[in-house]
């Protein structure tokens, strides 16, 4: 009998599928290949397992690293839906810039040739990133810094032949990174203004040449409209801290995140959700997935990876799933959002309260910050108790009656019991619901396990 499940993901999720013997041919990817959940490479990849990734990711945000240049064009090749964006810094130069080109570097040149490009504190220092060593912050609102920035970028993408640039730290708030007061950012305002003017001016001329601008922009939920605002003159951002650690700073802070996914979606562009935590982190885990799910769409991708630990999780088929294409928007009552799929129902809860959902059968809970998928024809209907039997001969130790329910105790008739008295079935307490829905996801994950044993991929 089938249950709801509470889907325990683990890990970023891919398709696991079947490693392809050659690697440049064009795969027949399958037909669900592009319904939800989507993923992306982010940063850097594991060249001893590049070979899988055609049939894993359609997109890879990666560093202007010599070894993933070359391993563009066979990753092309092997999926011709790829989209690659490559990395660069926004708000601040290397000292010392390293293979993987993140920012736009020539710190000596700009330090003899325009030291007015840097950024001061209010006491006329440069500033040193404190979070980041080594890298030092640049002044967005200086129109020269900002053609620099774009020809040289430019250049990298058009070399690389990348589809577009991935703009990182688009920064709305002056302590971001533990920065320093700005002399010339007092505020907030003042700075998204300044770095909202130098996005414009990137899809500008990124636009004349065909490519396509994201952008890593921070904090937006801490500002009502600049996520509407500052979308609409980029083809996608990113959200790095969604979900999982995200809603611990506040249930507004997990509403404008989803609504946020909503809009990208709305206006066609591109959503990617980026989760950091550790592996074993389940609960975050699962918050995020199911987040990204309630707004996923065509072009939104979601990915988990711990902070500092620049992989993606292994294939493990525990945590591939696909439920198939939306089949309608998703609806919220009081923190309490759903979705349909082809191949099952989302429910989530938002809130740090509790939420209930009402099904034909039965009411279920959703604790704070916890979502459940339901599958078509799952029913949450508790098994009926035994009735009561009666034990009509005095010797008889155990009513036979009781074999239809199993799972509840066979009562023990008293040997006075000769008087046509009757003894009734007495249930077991109820289990708590934890152990009733792990019973279910155990059952259901064990099926999974078996029904796609020898897809594993180890690191």
């Amino acid at each position: 009998m089938h249950k709801i499940k509470r889907i325990l993901c683990s890990m970023l999720m891919v398709f696991a599928m079947a490693v392809p013997q050659v690697f440049a041919q064009a795969f027949d990817l399958p037909d669900d290949r592009a319904s939800v959940p989507q993923f992306y490479l982010y940063f850097t990849a594991d060249l001893e397992q590049l070979d899988l990734y055609p049939e894993r990711y359609d997109v890879a945000i990666w560093h202007h690293h010599p070894n993933l240049l070359n391993a563009l064009p066979a990753f092309r090749e092997g999926n011709p839906k790829l989209k690659a964006f490559m990395y660069k810094e926004l708000f601040a130069i290397l000292q010392v810039e390293t293979e993987a080109n993140e920012s736009i570097g020539n710190y000596d040149w700009i330090d003899q040739n325009h030291p007015e490009w840097f950024q001061l504190d209010t006491e006329g220092n440069r500033i040193e990133i404190p979070e980041y060593p080594g890298r030092w912050m640049m002044d967005m609102g200086n129109a020269s810094f900002r053609e620099f920035w774009i020809e040289e970028t430019l250049d990298d993408v058009l070399e690389g032949n990348w589809d577009g640039v991935f703009v990182d730290d688009a920064l709305t708030n002056v302590d971001a990174h533990s920065l320093p007061p700005l002399q010339n950012y007092l505020t907030d305002e003042a700075l998204q203004d300044a770095v909202y003017g130098f996005l414009v001016r990137i899809k500008e001329v990124f636009s004349g040449y065909d490519k396509l601008v994201m952008a890593n922009v921070s904090s937006t939920y801490h500002f009502p409209g600049l996520f509407d605002k500052w979308i609409g003159v980029l083809d996608g951002m990113m959200e790095e801290h969604f979900a999982g650690e995200g809603w611990t700073w506040g249930d507004t802070v997990a509403q404008q995140q989803i609504e946020a996914m909503l809009t990208a979606r709305a206006q066609g562009k591109w959503y990617f959700a980026m989760t950091y935590g550790d592996w074993e982190a389940k609960a975050k885990i699962q918050q995020s997935l199911a987040a990204y799910l309630i707004g996923a769409g065509e072009n939104t991708y979601w990915a988990y990876r711990p902070y500092f630990e620049f992989v993606h999780s292994p294939q493990d088929p525990d945590w591939t799933f696909t439920l198939g294409e939306p089949l309608d928007e998703p609806i919220q009552t009081s923190g309490l959002w759903k979705r349909e799929f082809e191949k099952g129902t989302v429910f989530l809860n938002s809130q740090s309260t509790l939420a209930q959902v009402s099904l034909t059968d039965c009411k279920l809970n959703v604790g704070p910050h916890s979502w459940m998928i339901k599958e078509p024809g799952d029913s949450c209907q508790q098994p009926e108790p035994c009735p009561t039997v009666e034990c009509p001969e005095p010797d008889t130790s155990q009513c036979p009656e009781a074999e239809a329910c199993p799972p509840q105790p066979k009562p023990t008739c008293p040997e006075t019991a000769g008087d046509g008295s009757s003894c009734e079935v007495q249930p077991e307490p109820k289990q708590e619901e934890t152990s009733w829905w792990k019973s279910g996801w155990d059952r259901w994950n064990s099926w999974r396990r078996n029904r796609r044993s020898g897809r594993r991929w180890g690191r």
